[in-house]
């Protein structure tokens, strides 16, 4: 099944609900749903065209459209908003950012050396492999993600945390100043303890965007289901405010037991 709609010079179809064909001129891509990031739209006018820029964890898309296109334009964004939120909400854990030779400062108990490791983010977790072994933190267990020179991992590392750096606490020690940033994760391990683990290399500034943002979708899902589990969880503390409503007359007795049965599912 496929919905389509034609912009300037391009179009969007949404093919089978989980991707999204993308074309622009001559190009033409198709991407995961699941995968989009973000879409954002410049505003058009009647001299010049708007833009609907699409950012997926693997690349970004730009398509123009024209004023009369509008309409049409923000309800096929609505519908695809509403297809990855469906996507995300099956709770199936999928690759949300891939990354080869990534430098491994140190920080995690389980790896005690630098090296170079693979790393994959997901809407879950982190996880980094180095030849048979494999880490995996949780997104759960996460406490912060930043980007950081070595002065201001320095200012706030505590000791435990230092013992699991290895080679690279001997940098955090010295006194001159450094402008390389490196990723800095900030987690609790198996036994509730914090440790940081430092990534660097020169993808360094993308692996912090990509995992940040995942990070932040992730806790923002959970925002919402909390939110979603707050509103019908207790039935009997929504009756108790129907009863109230027929105490003061403002609802029949017809009214208030048609929602009581709604309520306790009678």
């Amino acid at each position: 099944m496929e919905r389509k709609i034609k912009c300037y010079m391009g179009s969007i179809t949404i093919i089978d609900d989980t991707h999204l064909l993308l074309k622009s001129g001559f190009v033409k891509k198709e991407f995961a749903i699941r995968d989009l990031v973000d879409i954002s739209t410049s505003e058009p006018t009647m001299k010049q065209n708007g833009a609907i820029s699409f950012v997926f964890t693997s690349g970004q898309f730009t398509i123009a459209y024209q004023i009369w296109h509008k309409q049409a334009i923000n309800e096929f964004i609505e519908e695809i908003n509403k297809k990855k939120q469906a996507t995300n909400s099956n709770n199936v854990e999928y690759d949300y950012a891939k990354f080869l030779f990534v430098d491994y400062k140190g920080g995690h108990p389980q790896l005690n050396k630098e090296c170079k490791v693979e790393l994959t983010i997901t809407n879950k977790a982190v996880k980094m492999v180095f030849g048979s072994k494999e880490i995996q933190i949780e997104f759960n267990d996460i406490d912060k993600i930043s980007f950081e020179t070595i002065e201001q991992i320095n200012s706030r590392i505590t000791a435990t945390r230092l013992a699991t750096l290895g080679v690279f606490a001997l940098a955090l020690k010295k006194k001159e100043k450094d402008t390389i940033k490196y990723v800095t994760i900030d987690f609790h391990d198996d036994i509730d303890i914090e440790q940081t683990v430092v990534l660097g290399g020169r993808a360094a500034e993308t692996i912090y965007s990509r995992l940040y943002s995942a990070f932040s979708n992730f806790k923002k899902q959970n925002k919402d289901n909390e939110k979603l589990e707050s509103k019908v969880q207790d039935p009997y503390e929504e009756l108790k405010k129907i009863k109230e409503l027929l105490d003061l007359g403002i609802i029949t007795q017809e009214e208030f037991d048609i929602k009581k049965k709604e309520l306790l599912n009678l």
